[in-house]
């Protein structure tokens, strides 16, 4: 994945390569224009759309001119292709609209979905833009222990390791099972997390640890493993990562 894509580290550079006009931020936010438009990384085939509802002060003597447009782009935001387009005239307090569409089965994308309100003689009144990417559907990760074997009173630092294609998507929440008889189970351990959202990049690692001290009634001679589930940013993959170690 293109790691500029949702931090372009220049716009200038952006804008340029670009056909569109800048936000003037008279009608789109923080204008009178209320909008939603899709955005962010998405699987192959999502839809995508923009609708806007104006303002129950805005004044609409004149119908208001939208064209909305879907580009193919390439991964310096280059156009390939226009795919759809769509143009509505906005003279009333409801929603609109503006351009709903279906992307390609493809992986590995780059688009843009735009929205401008064209004036007398097309002249561009204001610009709302959105980056989509559709990124490789795979997920390519592993979960590893420091050690392999621990005493019942230390400190098992472990590990989530992305290999990519994709970003992943998890939490600080992980669970820890027993070998009983060639079966796997559960331990009830009372375990508090915090609950943001880590975002792990292709050939970064996040690191966590479980202290067996502290649930030693639970941790005697035998096999144990780590369970983390991860998800596939802008894909709908999510698999769990395990990781084995033994106590003696």
């Amino acid at each position: 994945m293109n790691k500029k894509i949702f931090n372009y580290d220049n716009e200038e550079e952006f804008w340029a390569r670009v056909e569109f006009d800048r936000p003037s931020e008279k009608w789109f936010n923080p204008g009178p224009l209320g909008y939603g438009i899709s955005t962010g990384p998405v699987p192959p085939g999502s839809e995508v759309s923009i609708f806007v509802t104006p303002d129950r002060k805005m004044k609409l003597d004149n119908p208001l001119k939208i064209t909305a447009k879907l580009t193919h782009r390439h991964e310096n935001w280059n156009l390939l292709e226009e795919l759809e387009s769509s143009t509505v005239m906005v003279d009333s307090v409801k929603t609109y609209t503006v351009l709903k569409a279906k992307l390609p089965e493809n992986q590995g994308e780059y688009y843009l979905l735009t929205a401008e309100i064209l004036g007398e003689k097309g002249k561009v009144l204001d610009t709302l833009l959105s980056k989509i990417y559709v990124p490789l559907q795979g997920i390519s990760a592993e979960l590893t222990t420091n050690r392999k074997v621990y005493g019942p009173k230390d400190t098992v630092i472990f590990q989530v390791i992305n290999q990519g294609p994709t970003v992943l998507h998890f939490g600080r929440p992980f669970t820890v099972e027993a070998e009983k008889n060639g079966e796997w189970a559960e331990l009830s351990l009372e375990m508090f997390f915090t609950m943001e959202l880590i975002m792990l990049k292709p050939g970064e690692s996040f690191e966590q640890s479980l202290d067996l001290g502290d649930f030693q009634e639970h941790f005697k001679e035998g096999r144990y493993r780590i369970i983390k589930q991860v998800s596939g940013e802008g894909t709908d993959i999510q698999e769990k990562l395990s990781a084995e170690f033994e106590v003696r």
